[in-house]
């Protein structure tokens, strides 16, 4: 992927995001900054995490699939959001591909 095409590719996912925390507020009273530090979470997690069964996380299944989960809740973020998160199928995407550029 080129520059320009991994930059637009950023402002998608982060267009997504807005998306998300529009949604988040206004529906379930969630703070932008909440659901901002939420996706940035999971990005960073999936970035920075060794997944050794990938297949089975892009699905959202299994034992690292839930601790990721378990983590983000450590973190005091909530339960709730982070899977309204994940279930998004656009926005779980993208964040996985932005985690491998």
């Amino acid at each position: 992927m080129d520059v320009i095409a991994r930059t637009q590719f950023k402002n998608y996912w982060a267009a997504l995001v807005r998306i998300f925390q529009d949604e988040e507020h206004q529906d379930h009273g969630i703070r932008y900054y909440d659901s901002l530090r939420l996706a940035q979470n999971i990005l960073d997690y999936v970035r920075y995490t060794r997944i050794r069964q990938w297949a089975l996380f892009v699905e959202r299944r299994g034992e690292e699939y839930e601790q990721m989960i378990e983590s983000l809740v450590d973190d005091e973020l909530s339960r709730e959001s982070i899977l309204r998160f994940v279930e998004q199928e656009d926005l779980w995407k993208a964040t996985l591909e932005m985690a491998v550029l």
